[in-house]
């Protein structure tokens, strides 16, 4: 079951460091009034300057709000930073603002022009118009929670001083993990749809009249080609084709930047740079598939976050999924499977159920 990197976690008895990941988790939602409607008011004056506080930000538009945890040894820590931060954005809230629990806005005006872009620095504002402009009027709308991972880097140190005959750098022994992870990830997002998917319907002047929509309630339309998505090529054969194949997209005029590549993984660099994740290494990894948990105040349950750590243990420690060869045709079918899954009934057993039971088992 395991391969030689799993094996030689268990050999060093530390399933235990290498099953808690450091983690950072971002939950987007929109702020509404009482009576159901994009909130009018501004950024909540008690949580001080906008473009400068690092952990309640603006998403997109003016009235997404976006916490973003501090990264945390173990991942149930950032989930108490979560709650306190919860609380922070809460409590700053005009009196007759809420916040909205499901991943799919609320009723919109019929002219989405009148929603105000978030109020950020120039150079990102501009990013957000000229993307807006190439986007339908809703498609940066739908919120959810992305988590971003990282691996101890004691697990890391460990396992390389045993498998270093076979890698010619310590980068590339790091991104062989990190690529086993966003394969893994890749493919099963369908089984995440299944397990987690909570957007059911869109509200009212969301879509057109006219326009290609739903005919009926489904698992999850923010996971779905209705989502937001990026209509580009996929490579997950390395990090270095991985890194290539954006690059290209971004030279063809397909992508603005490497922020603009929303696809449920992507591979991340501290600093910034892909190139930088080639020659030294990627540095975690952010999984972006999570609808909000309308069950829960805060947008995403422990539960969730420790289905998540057994999956990155399950990925890291076991064989890839396959061949490098066949890994952008089987990441494919996991798209499409995706694709099935997120448009199902929600109160149906999805037609993959067996598959679904396989795995878990």
């Amino acid at each position: 079951m395991f391969d030689d990197i799993g094996q030689t976690i268990f050999n060093n008895e530390i399933v235990g460091s290498a099953s808690d990941f450091n983690m950072g988790i971002e939950v987007e939602t929109i702020r509404v009034n009482s009576a159901g409607q994009l909130t009018k008011e501004p950024y909540p004056k008690a949580l001080g300057n906008q473009r400068k506080n690092h952990f309640i930000k603006t998403d997109v538009y003016q009235v997404q709000s976006e916490i973003i945890t501090p990264t945390a040894r173990k991942s149930f820590d950032a989930m108490h930073y979560l709650m306190a931060l919860n609380d922070t954005l809460r409590n700053a809230l005009e009196p007759n603002e809420l916040l909205w629990p499901m991943s799919m806005p609320p009723v919109l005006p019929q002219d989405k022009r009148s929603i105000p872009i978030a109020n950020v620095d120039p150079k990102q504002k501009a990013y957000y118009e000229k993307w807006i402009k190439t986007r339908s009027d809703t498609q940066g709308l739908p919120v959810g929670v992305h988590l971003n991972v990282s691996i101890n880097d004691d697990v890391l140190q460990t396992v390389w001083e045993s498998q270093r005959d076979k890698y010619d750098s310590y980068a590339e022994f790091v991104n062989y993990i990190y690529i086993k992870l966003a394969q893994g990830f890749g493919y099963y997002r369908w089984l995440i749809t299944y397990l987690f998917g909570n957007s059911p319907i869109a509200e009212r002047n969301y879509f057109k009249l006219d326009e290609d929509q739903p005919s009926h309630e489904v698992r999850s339309i923010r996971s779905s080609h209705y989502g937001l998505t990026s209509d580009v090529t996929h490579n997950y054969r390395s990090v270095r084709e991985y890194v290539d194949n954006i690059e290209q997209n971004i030279k063809d005029g397909n992508l603005f930047s490497e922020a603009e590549y929303h696809t449920s993984v992507r591979l991340k660099s501290m600093n910034g740079d892909l190139t930088h994740m080639v020659k030294n290494g990627t540095d975690y990894i952010e999984l972006r598939m999570l609808d909000l948990d309308p069950t829960t105040a805060l947008g995403v349950r422990t539960s969730a976050v420790r289905f998540f750590r057994i999956l990155l243990s399950y990925f890291m420690m076991t064989p890839p999924i396959t061949t490098p060869d066949k890994i952008n045709l089987k990441l494919d079918q996991g798209r499409a499977m995706n694709e099935v899954v997120a448009m199902e009934s929600p109160t149906q057993q999805t037609i993959y159920h067996h598959e679904a039971q396989n795995f878990l088992d």
